[in-house]
């Protein structure tokens, strides 16, 4: 695009332009209202006599410069008025290109048709008096009548301004659509998507997940390689992160049970293998990680299972495998530090796979296994510290790998597996009165295990591996299970553990046996 330095401009205005032919007002098509004094005789438009008969004078009630100026509010204000609260993080760029062919019939301040007048009017300076652009015809025919060549984009508007105004205002209005929708690609409501967390090495046995109040996902493992204690973290929307939590010269990390605290703190009770002990880690939302152990007379430790009450005490049961004979023994940590430990159970190679839940009143419940006999144990401790213990079903190595929760009724749940039939049978226990037992799976596959979690709106909520990653959701008691196959492939879905969010979308860690990985299914909302 050619301007003129002001030396051209000068020679520009002192050539001028040539003489135009005598004009007659109203002798061509629209000059009867083009706001221009078309044959200098001092009279415009209709106010001229020549303009008299036109059909536009005999409805014009004033001269042209006394009509409203251009009222065309053509300001394109596009309101692009998707609100989209729809929380789905997609920037929808929505290029709208507004086609409006609104052709704005003004008659153009500066006026004119391209002839003597519209040079008189506006000179063909390369400047823009009018404010208009675009008129290729006018460009034209200044380029013809002036010895320099000027900006073609940037003289006066065509007489009326016939410019069919295609207002090609791309609408580029990146439409941020505060869509926090934070569904992936190709998640749609109700079905599962499964991702790898974490596949350095083998990883991803003994897990243990959380969801915190601002639906963080929390999960802690074992990395075999390593022989470390390893945690990954994802925020609401956001990506995997993972660290060794607890990575010290020792074996450590099997066994791992887990809470996270109204303050994002992480609590972990875990075994170590070195030592023989139980350990109890936790993890500040700052990252300062703090390792203590629990207890350390004898092998103690193994599947342990903690709670956290509403004062901030810790929970946990776990095996006293003395001799390999076992004890079901029970620590408490209070806020202050303080550790208590006891024996809950001590006869017949007891406390085997605990699942533990701790009620309003402080009442602690555990569910453990009676291996010699095959037996699935229920245990109540009252906040006094009266124990018992009661049958709950004793077929078959029953209690394996149990998994245990309380509703906001005071009523049990437990799921477990039977190591000898493979199948997978969960028991509803009520205050009073016998349980209620129900088989949900019976595939036959060894090392079936679970988890169980009943929500604050007393759903619940069990994952287990019967050779592939299933899960059943109990809508309310009594009612009957929906299972379904989260994860079909080849020996999928060990050492589950399931979570819920604030919205009820259930969350399961995993370990992926064949590739030797962690994993994370979740459903979409």
């Amino acid at each position: 695009m050619l301007r003129l330095v002001p030396a051209v401009f000068a020679v520009v205005l002192a050539t001028g332009c040539p003489a135009a032919p005598e004009e007659i007002e109203g002798d061509e098509a629209g000059e009867c209202d083009d706001g221009v004094d078309n044959d200098q005789d001092g009279n415009t438009d209709c106010a001229d006599d020549t303009c008299a008969a036109a059909a536009i004078c005999a409805e014009d009630t004033g001269t042209p410069d006394e009509r409203p100026a251009d009222t065309d509010t053509d300001a394109d204000t596009d309101t692009d008025t998707d609100a989209d609260t729809d929380t789905d993080t997609d920037a929808d760029t929505d290029a709208d290109t507004d086609s409006d062919a609104d052709t704005d019939t003004d008659p153009g301040v500066c006026g004119g048709d391209c002839d003597a007048a519209y040079y008189t009017t506006c000179t063909c300076a390369a400047s823009d008096p009018c404010g208009w652009s675009d008129d290729n015809v006018c460009d034209s025919a200044c380029s013809t009548r002036v010895s320099v060549p000027f900006d073609d984009g940037d003289d006066c508007p065509v007489e009326g301004d016939t410019d069919t105004d295609t207002d090609t205002d791309t609408d580029t209005d990146t439409d941020t659509d505060t869509d926090t929708d934070t569904d992936p690609p190709g998640c749609s409501s109700g079905t599962w998507q499964t991702e790898v967390i974490d596949s350095i090495g083998a990883v991803g046995e003994f897990t243990a997940l959380d969801v915190d109040g601002s639906d963080g996902v929390h999960v802690v493992y074992y990395d075999a390689d390593a022989g470390d204690l390893k945690y990954a973290y994802q925020p609401a929307g956001g990506s995997w992160s993972t660290e060794p939590l607890v990575a010290v010269p020792e074996d450590v990390g099997q066994h791992a049970a887990m809470k996270v605290d109204g303050s994002g703190t992480v609590h972990v009770a875990y075994y170590d293998t070195t030592n023989k002990d139980l350990k109890y880690a936790t993890r500040r939302a700052s990252g300062l990680v703090t390792v203590e152990t629990l207890d350390w007379v004898n092998d103690v430790g193994k599947d342990a299972s903690l709670a956290l009450d509403s004062s901030g005490g810790v929970h946990v049961s776990y095996l006293d495998d003395i001799s390999y004979s076992g004890d079901l023994k029970y620590a408490y940590r209070s806020p202050s530090g303080l550790v208590t430990v006891e024996k809950l159970v001590e006869t017949g190679d007891v406390g085997h796979y605990t699942g533990l839940d701790v009620d309003a009143s402080g009442g602690v419940h555990v569910s453990h296994s009676r291996i010699t006999y095959g037996e699935l144990f229920y245990v109540y401790r009252s906040p006094s510290g009266l124990v018992t213990n009661t049958s709950i079903h004793g077929t078959g190595s029953a209690g394996r790998f149990s998994s245990l929760g309380i509703d906001s009724a005071g009523e049990i749940h437990i799921v477990w597996s039977s190591g000898s039939t493979g199948r997978v049978r969960y028991a509803q226990v009520p205050q009073s009165g016998a349980p209620v037992i129900a088989e949900l799976d019976s595939k036959g596959v060894s090392q079936q295990h679970t988890s169980l979690l009943v929500d604050d709106d007393d759903n619940v909520h069990i994952a287990y591996h019967n050779g592939e990653l299933q899960y059943v959701y109990l809508a309310a008691p009594n009612q009957p299970p929906a299972i379904v196959t989260v994860d079909d492939g080849e020996d999928q879905g060990r050492y589950p553990s399931v979570g819920v969010d604030s919205a009820g979308t259930p969350h399961i860690s995993y370990y992926d046996r064949i590739n030797k990985d962690l994993k994370h299914a979740y459903r979409c909302p």
